[in-house]
């Protein structure tokens, strides 16, 4: 009858531990993914990483294959020029992308769309053209051809529209 006693105070150390250390390690994970700034991925879309410019805690949502998760930049600000960049794993062909807006706000008018080979040097994409599907609120940027890169920048240039909204972001590969 002693061990039994002697077991359960084990017992309640033992899970004490290990609830300090399932805490440690959600705080290590919240420090490197929320706080620092922007979300490791290595199997979405080949992408290894996606960042804002603003709003940058849950640009995640717009990868996760979950249409009732957004992202959004909401406070109005003037001359905003806020950006989107994503990093892939490796250089890749793409024709283009696409966006679904939530349908609580309107499409962001004006995007610009860049590219680069080392993230620091961009290159401005020429000559897209758009398909509106606005019964499923999907914008699709079609590129007049497949571009090789490893970096993919997109800027909300509009100054009349101080805010945008994504449900899910598409890449069109070659």
């Amino acid at each position: 009858m002693d061990k039994k006693r002697n077991l359960n105070p084990q017992l309640k150390t033992l899970l004490k531990w290990l609830f300090l250390l399932i805490i440690l390690i959600a705080a290590a994970v919240l420090y490197k993914y929320k706080i620092n700034g922007s979300w490791d991925y290595t199997a979405n879309f080949n992408i290894r990483k996606i960042e804002a410019d603003y709003e940058n805690y849950n640009i995640r949502m717009v990868i996760d294959n979950d249409l009732k998760t957004s992202w959004g930049e909401l406070t109005p600000r003037e001359n905003s020029e806020d950006s989107i960049k994503i990093e892939f794993i490796d250089e890749n062909y793409i024709s283009g992308v696409y966006i679904n807006y939530t349908g609580t706000a309107d499409p962001a008018k004006d995007i610009e769309f860049s590219f680069s080979s080392d993230g620091e040097t961009w290159r401005g994409i020429n000559g897209i053209t758009t398909e509106t599907d606005s019964q499923n609120c999907v914008i699709k940027y079609n590129f007049n051809q497949s571009i090789e890169l490893k970096y993919l920048k997109f800027t909300h240039k509009s100054h009349e529209q101080t805010y945008w909204v994504i449900a899910e972001l598409g890449i069109l590969y070659e």
